[in-house]
């Protein structure tokens, strides 16, 4: 059981790390001819945001900003810089599950290690809703990786994409994740994620940790199914 939960909470590393950075990936977000090569001037078009050398108001609004401030965090995670990752991650996170920054690190450090070539595709163009200080970004994506030389689906399925909301604070001169919902690692409910971050250290109530083990043998089953045995 405890491998099982180990191999799972790595594909939520994945989920959790590269999901809440990478909403607005894709060429048509900015323009639908521009190339995946110009990411790196956007990143260091970023950096120089949040360094104070470029004023978010100099013909950048807060959606367009949003979207920079994604694609750069998801050049980020594709590099698997985790340093850089982390940039695009709120000190305060904190969700309802119980998540928070340091957790999110932890997932993204050891996704870095276990996962190869993670791939995210979006259906559909993600709304954002910019509400002063906060904004609401809702996709439908679908995750997949490599995992022991295996790819598969880590968010989502062929058919059913997994619908997250990723909401986002504007903190000096830059948007940072301040909370995910709805990741929903191979398919079960969200509150599975709870039982996962036990691995991490996460509490669990004596109800949880019976759950948790009842959860072993799905486990298995889900994991053999889509990475092999």
């Amino acid at each position: 059981m405890k491998d099982t939960f180990k191999k799972l909470i790595l594909i939520l590393l994945v989920g959790l790390g590269v999901g809440a950075l990478v909403l607005a990936l894709k060429p048509w977000l900015f323009s639908t001819t521009a190339p995946i090569s110009e990411i790196p001037v956007k990143v260091t078009a970023i950096q120089q945001l949040e360094q104070g050398e470029v004023a978010p108001t100099e013909g950048v609004d807060d959606e367009r900003l949003i979207r920079l401030t994604l694609e750069a965090g998801m050049a980020a995670a594709m590099a698997e810089d985790l340093e850089e990752s982390v940039r695009f991650i709120s000190a305060e996170y904190r969700d309802k599950l119980g998540f928070n920054f340091a957790s999110m690190r932890k997932f993204l450090e050891r996704a870095y290690e276990e996962f190869n070539e993670p791939r995210i595709e979006l259906v559909g163009a993600p709304t954002i809703q910019v509400k002063d200080n906060q904004a609401m970004v809702q996709a439908k994506m679908r995750l997949t990786a490599i995992y022991q030389g295996r790819r598969n689906y880590l968010l989502g399925d062929q058919i059913n994409p997994n619908s997250v909301l990723l909401v986002m604070n504007k903190s000096a001169n830059s948007w940072k994740v301040s909370r995910i919902e709805g990741l929903r690692p191979l398919g079960f409910e969200e509150d599975f994620l709870k039982l996962l971050g036990a691995q991490i250290g996460l509490p669990l109530t004596e109800a949880e940790s019976l759950e948790k083990k009842q959860f072993c043998m799905p486990c298995r089953q889900r994991m053999a199914e889509r990475f092999g045995p």
